[in-house]
């Protein structure tokens, strides 16, 4: 059995995160995506959707 340290679960449980759409990297750091806010708040994701500038929604920042 191999002992994870916690820096390895750290980035394991980022990396599930990213993988699965729940948090993105933009310029170096995380955010959370509609779709976690949707769940942590129990609000559809539309309701964040308006407050994400058009350039933002795929990751980059249009500069």
């Amino acid at each position: 059995m191999k002992i994870t340290t916690p820096n390895e679960a750290r980035q394991q449980r980022l990396k599930y995160l990213t993988d699965n759409g729940y948090l993105h990297n933009l310029r170096g750091e995380g955010y959370l995506s509609t779709k976690a806010l949707s769940l942590l708040t129990k609000l559809p994701e539309d309701t964040f959707t308006s407050f994400i500038p058009d350039d933002m929604e795929d990751g980059t920042t249009g500069t």
